[in-house]
């Protein structure tokens, strides 16, 4: 037994002292794991896109696995914009491990047409300044506010319509641009909750004295996590001196863990200048509820939760991607309370989440295995019923397979190398300027390879040109021997393949030249943490870029991180998915949610 597990153990025996747990009592485990966006077991098991939440819920004790002292019920929540099961029972987990290679599991057939035409129909509408003027209006003329109230009826009518048509509610269209599928998500969880209590106390003999609750969630799952959490202790539970209790039994809240968590759809065209210039969403009372409906009107698409962390929530823990930098991820943190620990780590919010696969780009997707292994001991470490890790191949080896990592360059694994560079660039502490500290330290790396790309780039360059101006090019019959010929086609071919797994950091550079003259009147918060950075960052590529052409020497380093972690591990999906295209945000910072 290593030193977690002995932690573990410690975590448990102080909760059952905490309850006044005596041999006959029962302690019903529940854990509920959201995934995020677009993520959903049965679609991501065939494609070999498993998500951290998936695996950490295949990791919760199965029910069968229940004793005479503890039941063990986990809960799995599909993402948004992905198919959702209400009531999938052990089915997810069973399936799992059958299905890792040729799962065929049917899967309902959306009418995305139908999706389609109705989703176009709802963001068809007038200019954002004829939105703002109707706006106006309707706040400070009577008749406005009527015809708002009539609105607003016919909205949650709509809305209503909308979660009971499932096809409807988990197109990506629909989820995306109206956050369908909050709220069956949500009353989905309530409805297990309940559920899950009265089958524990149904059966068994000894009495339930305690419910220990976990939570897991990811990006927008992350999110709905907090969200249910609120609810069940506002909701569900009711308050007794300093407990919370269901049904007369205590509930305990011991572990949330989040991976990178956010509130924004990838719909949503915020760029954090919404946070920054107006704080909309931070304004008390009614005003707030006006600002954020302007905001949704003019881009921004998200889940309708602002609150902390609960205080009631004994520990969490969470993971946030140090070089995610997509503009409408801004990042929702979980407020300043000493148990709840966040966390910078290497790696874009897929990095950290997971979901990509081995060859997309990087060759090692195993990054994201760092992230779940530490989410793993420090909920074990919380008192989550998952079995000791540094046993779990003796004990269970398949459920040890999802959390495996094998992939080494130069030896070490992704573990490893993640730890050298933290040591190298060493904020882990949730700052603008740690993003910013950790973000020079990739575009150093970056710029390093576009200095190497241009002078090599130019040196083919030069000797093609080079080969038809020589003296033997003119030997030929056409002006050309077909020796300079074929040198000069092997140049050619080289160009090519250069410009095809490189040729991309020309766009960046061009970002970069759009960076520099994206001149605008900013916030100071924002100027400061955010503009003025990415502009340095700008103009160093720009620099390496023409150094490397001219065939000067390298700009200096200041950097220690390992280049092994950028050239192997942290994906840019900026650059990865078909139709993402590179501007002058690829040099920012994302923005935070003040907490």
């Amino acid at each position: 037994m290593d030193i977690d597990a002995i932690i573990a153990a410690a975590s448990r025996a102080n909760q059952s002292i905490q309850y006044n747990l005596g041999s006959c009592s029962r302690i019903l485990h529940i854990g509920f794991f959201f995934d995020g966006v677009g993520r959903n077991v049965e679609q991501d098991v065939p494609n070999q896109r498993l998500s951290n939440i998936s695996r950490l819920y295949r990791a919760f004790p199965l029910p069968e696995k229940s004793t005479d002292s503890e039941v063990y019920k986990a809960h799995y929540i599909s993402g948004l914009g992905t198919p959702f099961n209400d009531d999938p029972a052990e089915f997810l987990q069973s399936q799992m491990d059958k299905a890792r290679d040729d799962y065929q599991g049917g899967l309902p057939t959306d009418p995305k047409d139908a999706a389609e035409d109705f989703a176009k129909d709802a963001l068809s509408g007038k200019s954002p300044k004829e939105t703002l003027t109707e706006m106006r209006n309707k706040l400070l003329s009577p008749v406005g506010r009527l015809d708002s109230l009539k609105q607003s009826y016919m909205g949650n009518l709509k809305k209503i319509v909308t979660e009971a048509t499932p096809w409807l509610r988990d197109s990506r269209i629909m989820a995306y641009n109206f956050a369908t599928g909050v709220d069956s998500r949500l009353e989905s969880a309530k409805s297990r909750f309940a559920s899950s209590f009265k089958e524990a106390v149904s059966t068994g003999e000894i009495p339930v004295k305690l419910i220990s609750v976990s939570f897991f969630g990811y990006d927008l799952g992350a999110t709905l996590a907090r969200q249910f959490i609120d609810m069940l202790l506002t909701e569900i539970c009711k308050k007794n001196g300093e407990q919370y209790i269901y049904e007369s039994v205590p509930v305990d809240i011991v572990f949330t863990g989040l991976f990178d968590c956010s509130r924004d759809t990838p719909a949503s065209s915020n760029n954090g200048m919404e946070y920054a210039g107006t704080a909309a969403a931070f304004i008390p009372g009614g005003i707030a509820k006006v600002a954020a409906t302007i905001c949704s009107m003019l881009g921004r698409k998200y889940i309708d939760h602002m609150s902390p962390l609960p205080e009631q929530v004994k520990k969490s823990l969470h993971l946030v991607a140090a070089h995610e930098r997509r503009p409408w991820r801004c990042l929702y943190r979980t407020g300043q309370n000493d148990r709840h620990c966040e966390e910078l780590m290497p790696g874009c919010s897929e990095d950290i989440g997971g979901g990509l696969k081995p060859d997309e780009q990087k060759p090692s997707a195993e990054l994201s295995r760092v992230a779940l292994n530490r989410m793993y001991r420090e909920a074990m470490k919380a008192g989550v019923p998952f079995p000791d890790l540094s046993s779990l191949y003796q004990t269970d080896a398949m459920v040890w397979s999802y959390f495996a990592m094998s992939d080494t360059v130069n030896g070490l694994t992704a573990s490893e190398w993640t730890a050298r560079y933290q040591r190298a660039v060493s904020p882990k502490r949730v700052t603008y300027q740690a993003l910013n500290r950790h973000l020079d330290s990739y575009f150093e790396w970056l710029g390093a390879q576009y200095y190497l790309y241009r002078k090599r780039l130019r040196l083919l360059e030069a000797q093609h040109s080079a080969i038809y101006r020589s003296y033997e090019a003119a030997n030929g019959l056409l002006g050309i021997s077909s020796q300079a010929k074929s040198a000069a086609d092997d140049i050619v071919e080289d160009i090519a393949i250069l410009k095809k797994h490189w040729g991309w950091l020309d766009e960046v550079r061009d970002a970069a030249y759009q960076q520099l003259r994206d001149d605008q009147d900013l916030p100071p918060v924002y100027y400061e943490n955010v503009y003025e950075p990415a502009c340095i960052r700008a103009q160093y590529f720009i620099d390496c870029g023409g150094f490397g052409y001219r065939g000067e020497p390298a700009p200096p380093k200041w950097d220690r991180a390992p280049s092994e972690i950028y050239s192997w591990f942290v994906h840019d999906v900026q650059t990865l998915r078909n139709g993402d295209s590179i501007t002058n945000e690829f040099f920012c910072i994302r923005w935070m949610e003040p907490h």
